[in-house]
């Protein structure tokens, strides 16, 4: 019964997706952009690597650098250390 009542709920979460997709309404709006605003690429490479206060270099490197501490500070926790000898 715990399989049926599996079954049953992953087919009922796939059809609630299903028509949560269907009746969103980003699927209507594929093309909505003007022209202008598509072929922009280069006004967003700029904005990435702009030093001023509207740029993103400086965030994008501040968490570069936290996410660096994070898996330093994985691996010192998960690394086993040998047991000390006792005098």
């Amino acid at each position: 019964w715990r399989r049926l009542l599996g079954a049953v709920a992953s087919v009922g979460f796939f059809a609630l997706t299903l028509v949560a997709l269907v009746k969103s309404p980003l699927n209507q709006c594929c093309n909505a952009l003007p022209e202008a605003v598509q072929n922009d690429t280069h006004a967003i490479g700029l904005a990435l690597l702009d030093f001023s206060g509207e740029g993103y270099v400086l965030p994008f490197e501040v968490i570069s650098l936290v996410l660096l501490a994070a898996l330093i500070g994985g691996i010192v926790i998960a690394r086993k250390l040998p047991p000390m000898d006792q005098p």
